[in-house]
């Protein structure tokens, strides 16, 4: 059994003891200091490594370092639960199921010694998955973790994404984008004027007259936005709108220009 350390604030003291049937949390192996409460609800910082045990130069590891939820039981399940299942859809197979994060990456480096059989490690060089995690808003009405991935497992280059994950702190259930932007349609068009500046698109010509590719040549909205301290942040994945080379795309809109149009007050 793995234990989580906590550098407590004074005054504050949280004793916290081990359940091996809650995973994640139960294996986190560091931790760093306690956000700020919503409702009992707190996060320490939870890291998982796992190395190949094959003789090797450069060795492939693969590292997930992420908010583990601590305080009432099932909201904190419920958050952790969701950030599990999104880091096994960046570092697992889809034809399998994983119950923590020890056996999930024990899989993933698994699987980079079965390459290695049958073929050289010269192929496989390079090989790695990492998941980097964080709480970048807390507030009693929303918890945003940020989940930035990297992925190699062979071809011309690896693969980088970012994830929002958004829950409501009172229940721990995750919240769509639907749920926290009540205007839609006033929001898009918000964003594809930050969006169009930004970029020196001019007003009524083409949104993909340069290097970008939306479907139906209509501006969209990314798959992740992230509510950061003063604003909101926008963040196009490569491939999102167009090809890997040009990388991400973000833009950021501040809170006093965005809050009309959302259901959740940041």
């Amino acid at each position: 059994m793995k234990k989580i350390a906590f550098i407590v604030p004074a005054l504050i003291f949280i004793v916290l003891g081990c359940n091996s049937n809650q995973q994640p949390a139960a294996n986190a192996d560091t931790a760093a200091v306690t956000l700020t409460p919503v409702k009992s609800l707190t996060f320490v910082t939870g890291t998982y490594t796992q190395k190949t045990k094959l003789p090797c130069d450069n060795c492939p590891e693969a590292e997930v370092v992420v908010p583990v939820a601590q305080g009432d039981t099932g909201i904190a399940q419920k958050i952790n639960d969701s950030v599990f299942s999104a880091v096994q859809s960046v570092l697992g197979w889809e034809d399998k199921q994983f119950n923590n994060y020890d056996s999930l990456l024990a899989n993933f480096i698994k699987m980079y010694e079965e390459t290695v059989k049958v073929m050289s490690k010269d192929a496989v060089v390079g090989w790695s998955g990492t998941v980097n995690g964080s709480v970048v808003k807390q507030t009693d009405k929303l918890v945003n973790i940020m989940l930035d991935t990297y992925t190699m497992t062979g071809g011309a280059h690896g693969n980088s994404n970012m994830i929002s994950l958004l829950f409501d702190p009172a229940t721990g259930n995750k919240l769509s984008l639907n749920d926290v932007i009540k205007d839609e349609p006033g929001f898009t068009a918000l964003a594809e004027t930050t969006f169009r500046q930004k970029l020196e698109i001019p007003a009524g010509t083409s949104i993909n007259s340069t290097i970008f590719t939306f479907k139906d040549d209509t501006f969209a909205l990314p798959g992740n936005i992230f509510f950061m301290k003063d604003s909101l942040l926008l963040h196009y994945n490569p491939y999102e709108i167009g090809p890997y080379a040009i990388g991400t795309t973000e833009i950021t809109i501040p809170y006093s220009k965005a809050q009309a149009y959302l259901a959740v007050q940041p």
